[in-house]
C-alpha cells in the first residue's frame, strides 16, 4: 500500500511578501516533475509535487505544500525545456 506524504514548509508561515530563493530557501523539499507518454493513447502525462523550481515571492501567509499532480495533454502540445525563456511579441 503507497502512502502519500504531505510536507508542508512550515518556516514560511506569515512571511507575507518576502522572497524566497531555490533551493537554498525551501528545507529540503524540492521540486519534482516527471514526463511519461502513453503508447496506446499518445496522451503526455506529467507529474509534478506542486513545489515550484524557482524563486518565490510571497503573496500571501501560507506555506507551499507538497501535493501530487497530474496533467494529460495531447502529443500535439509541444513541453518546453526547462531553459526555455517566455517570449515577448
Amino acid at each position: 500500500m503507497n502512502a502519500i506524504v504531505y510536507y508542508s514548509l512550515t518556516s514560511w508561515a506569515n512571511s507575507k511578501d518576502e522572497e524566497k530563493q531555490y533551493p537554498a530557501d525551501f528545507g529540503g523539499v524540492l521540486s519534482k516533475v516527471e514526463i511519461y507518454q502513453c503508447p496506446d493513447s499518445g496522451k503526455r502525462v506529467m507529474i509534478s509535487n506542486g513545489i515550484p523550481d524557482h524563486k518565490v515571492t510571497l503573496q500571501n501567509s501560507n506555506a507551499p505544500c507538497e501535493v501530487n499532480w497530474v496533467v494529460e495533454v495531447s502529443t500535439m502540445m509541444r513541453v518546453p525545456r526547462h531553459d526555455m525563456k517566455e517570449v515577448q511579441d
